[in-house]
């Protein structure tokens, strides 16, 4: 199954393992923001929404070439089916801020990203898989 059939057990997921947090990140946001716009709405976290298109987004950034005050004092950077190429960008993003990595894939397609995290783990919600780095 897909994100968008999940959105409600995922936000219950952040809210159960982030709720305490400051600050969270979506990187990537595209054209489905019902999980920022679902966070937001439920949880009592500051969350910025950032993609390489200037549009509705908090901030414009290329994570390749990230402008690292962005990401400071994230407790969790999250990305919805990433490109590969573009998935060490966010771990190294993570580790240098010390925050964890939620990754949704599209299918299974995920790198080797162990080196920048504590853990780094396949997790199953339900019928979603995702990747998670700790850091």
């Amino acid at each position: 199954m897909s994100i968008e059939n999940n959105v409600s057990e995922f936000v219950d997921y952040l809210e159960e393992n982030y709720g305490d947090s400051e600050k969270i990140v979506e990187i990537g946001i595209g054209k489905f923001r019902d999980v920022f716009l679902k966070i937001k709405e439920e949880l009592d976290i500051e969350v910025f929404s950032i993609d390489i298109i200037e549009s509705r987004e908090d901030f414009v950034d290329d994570i390749t070439d990230p402008r690292m005050g962005i990401y400071e004092d994230s407790d969790l950077i999250y990305s919805i089916r990433p490109p590969l190429e573009l998935q060490k960008s966010m771990a190294r993003v993570c580790e240098e801020v010390e925050s964890d990595l939620i990754i949704i894939p599209f299918d299974s397609e995920i790198l080797e990203l162990d080196e920048f995290f504590d853990e780094f783990y396949l997790e199953n919600l339900g019928d979603l898989t995702m990747y998670r780095g700790i850091n």
